[in-house]
């Protein structure tokens, strides 16, 4: 018989018994010999052999590992059937849909899953090609999420297959991890992330998150409204470059800056932005420092809410108590003052205390020369005021001022930007003299303009319709005062002067004597009085008379005062 033909079976079954019985036999020699304090004995050739007994201990210990873990564990062969599982997995077999009934240990598992219908069958056959990817080498390793859903909860699982040794695989692990908690975490923060920016693009506030570069990484449908920008647009260009104007700049090397230090005082602050068409808008920020999961500072986080509106009606708010205060007591002034001159220079000290105004002109058209006379001034810049007496007369610049103007059409002129405007006409006068705003109101009496009142204001875009139509009251009461001081004037003259020649008449005559007696009487001084009679007079005076007659019965009243020197 040639000694490579196979055994008999009988022969075989023989020599297998009969290396049992020899290896029994040995092991328990060993055992004796090492008195069961030794696991694991080596040949001449350095061989190791385990004895049973720390076989059998290796076993439970391997078996106690898998059945401590939580995750559903199992052992393949390289035909995929099952070789051992753990505690997990029996336990949690009557409800996985890919471990149903029946797989237990040497049921094939790849079979299993490529059966798969229905729910589920679509992960069951990507986990058998998976498998299949390792068991071939074609893959160190192999991970799937999948869901698995029951009638009163809901699960999800991490499937995860690796080789049993890495040189020459000869089976997988296959572990199934519940990952249900964490599933429903990152779910739950999802949508709570969800909420959050649909909070932040539904509120009318700025959002908005910069790196520490301050570039944006993040910026709500608010802020796109309110500069006119696209997303597109505006993600990872840089904030300060984009929307910060030039001169407040500084705010990157120094607000920024101290923010990402997480410093006092920067958590709250107001900066104007531009937006696309270079309009300002001011906007209170209130800031935040984002950071990393470690606690590194990565970047920043704002809301910011426009208050540009909000300012500007506290600012007018300011400005129309300023000018009721200056319109209470220019009032109060008209009333108590009898003298023109008086009323003028107090008006403008008025508008320059009371008001707040930089300064405060008014001046009076000369209806010989129809010129415009500055007769009063306060808070006056002498070099400013200077400028504007040398333009008034000047005949060839003189009707290009906005004071001229003002005569002309009877109407305010207002120039809310004095250095940008081109009516004004020395506009580097007004910035010296830090004049941003002014307002030439007209004093018209009788249909006619009388003079012209002008406000020179140290804030831009002071004159606005609620400010003005109070300051074209004021102009009215004064052009009333102006009127009426005239016409009271004119009454006082006629009272105590002869309207035809313009001498003192008798009442007046009369006034200064009793004015002299009670002053001699007082002072114990002495009194004369002379009395000249002048031949003719009375011829003269009828002349006169008659002459002043004739004129008014061909419509000239005045009286021919030139007679009398």
């Amino acid at each position: 018989m040639n000694p490579k033909d196979p055994l008999p079976p009988e022969d075989s079954n023989e020599k297998v018994s009969a290396l049992i019985e020899t290896l029994r036999h040995t092991e328990q020699r060993l055992e004796e010999l090492t008195a069961g304090e030794v696991d694991t004995v080596a040949d001449h050739d350095g061989r190791p052999f385990l004895l049973r007994r720390a076989q059998d201990h290796m076993r439970h210990s391997e078996a106690a590992i898998l059945n401590a873990l939580p995750a559903h564990v199992a052992l393949l062969d390289v035909q995929g059937l099952i070789v051992s599982v753990n505690e997990a997995w029996r336990r949690f077999a009557s409800t996985n849909a890919i471990q149903g009934q029946g797989h237990g240990i040497g049921a094939n598992y790849l079979e299993v899953c490529d059966s798969a219908r229905g729910e589920g069958a679509f992960e069951a056959h990507q986990a058998a090609a998976g498998i299949r990817s390792v068991l071939g080498g074609g893959v160190k390793n192999f991970s799937l999420e999948y869901s698995c859903h029951l009638p009163t909860e809901q699960y999800w699982f991490l499937l995860t297959v690796a080789p049993l040794a890495d040189d020459h695989p000869n089976g997988v692990v296959v572990m199934h991890l519940n990952i249900t908690e964490r599933k429903k975490v990152a779910q739950e923060l999802h949508e709570s992330q969800r909420r959050f920016s649909d909070l932040l693009g539904n509120i009318e506030l700025i959002s908005l998150m910069l790196d520490c570069e301050g570039k944006i990484t993040y910026c709500n449908e608010y802020l796109l409204r309110l500069t006119d920008w696209q997303l597109g647009e505006v993600i990872g260009r840089n904030w300060f470059e984009l929307f910060i104007p030039p001169e407040v700049n500084d705010l990157r090397s120094s607000l920024f800056v101290a923010l990402l230090a997480n410093q006092p005082g920067t958590r709250h602050h107001e900066n104007e932005i531009l937006t696309r068409s270079g309009e300002r808008r001011l906007i209170r920020w209130n800031n935040s420092v984002l950071r990393s999961g470690a606690g590194d500072v990565i970047g920043t986080a704002s809301i910011g809410e426009d208050i540009t509106e909000r300012k500007k009606a506290q600012a007018s708010i300011i400005y129309l108590n300023r000018v009721y205060a200056m319109l209470s007591g220019i009032n109060t002034l008209i009333v108590r003052v009898r003298e023109l001159d008086e009323v003028f220079r107090e008006t403008c000290r008025i508008a320059v205390e009371v008001g707040g105004f930089r300064m405060a002109l008014i001046a009076i058209v000369d209806q010989n020369t129809l010129k415009t006379v500055p007769i009063a001034s306060a808070g006056k810049d002498e070099a400013l005021l200077a400028a504007i007496k040398d333009i008034l007369s000047s005949s060839e610049t003189a009707p290009n001022t906005m004071l001229a103007r003002a005569v002309r059409e009877k109407k305010s002129v207002v120039a809310n930007d004095s250095k940008n405007d081109p009516r004004v006409l020395f506009n580097k006068k007004y910035i010296e003299s830090e004049v941003r705003s002014m307002a030439v109101l007209p004093l018209i009496v009788s249909d006619e303009v009388a003079g012209v009142f002008a406000l020179y204001a140290s804030e831009s875009e002071f004159f606005h319709e609620e400010e003005m139509k109070l300051l074209t009251e004021l102009t009215g009461d004064i052009a009333f005062a102006i009127d009426h001081i005239k016409k009271e004037q004119q009454l006082n003259y006629l009272a105590y002067y002869d309207v035809v020649t313009g001498l003192p008449n008798r009442t007046l005559i009369h006034d200064r004597l009793d004015q002299g007696v009670m002053a001699a009487r007082r002072n114990k001084w002495l009194l004369a009085v002379l009395s000249v009679s002048l031949d003719n007079f009375k011829v003269v005076i009828r002349y006169v008379r008659a002459q002043y007659r004739r004129r008014s019965a061909a419509g000239s009243c005045t009286p021919p005062h030139g007679l009398f020197g």
